[in-house]
């Protein structure tokens, strides 16, 4: 079977990047996949294969980021459900729970007029052809991504 991931699984981890495992008390599910990951002054966060974030997370960020000078570089968003909202409890989102999140993370000061987001993890469902991606991508202003893709942070 697969290894259970743990705290404990990732203590000897050696990475020139800075990181930090919170699973202690986690409420909600243990296999999203939510990264935060600085180098230097940047700072990257990664949501795939999650909804709306909870207020733990949201509070875990708005501290993590009260005394930085820079506030959040980069993030990639889930859009699973595109031009459809999936709401507060989700394992995905769309772009008006995208748009919710960008919001929050400007209300906690996790993120400012400087930073940068990206959408990703679009379903067949959802028709992400390329039309519908410069849709969002105009009328949301968040990069739409596509495999093979590079983005300079």
């Amino acid at each position: 079977g697969m290894e259970k991931f743990t705290t404990e699984s990732v203590k000897n981890f050696e990475t020139e990047v800075d990181y930090t495992t919170v699973l202690d008390n986690f409420e909600g599910p243990l296999d999203l996949l939510l990264y935060l990951i600085e180098k230097g002054e940047k700072t990257y966060l990664h949501l795939t294969d999650t909804g709306r974030l909870p207020k733990q997370t949201l509070d875990y960020l708005e501290n993590y980021f009260k005394n930085k000078t820079k506030k959040l570089s980069f993030a990639t968003f889930d859009c699973t459900f595109l031009f459809y909202e999936a709401g507060e409890v989700s394992r995905h989102m769309g772009l008006e729970d995208n748009r919710a999140m960008q919001q929050e993370f400007d209300k906690r000061g996790i993120a400012d007029h400087d930073t940068r987001y990206a959408i990703t993890h679009y379903s067949h469902n959802s028709a992400p052809l390329k039309e519908s991606l410069e849709r969002a991508q105009k009328e949301y202003g968040y990069l739409a991504t596509f495999d093979g893709m590079t983005v300079n942070i």
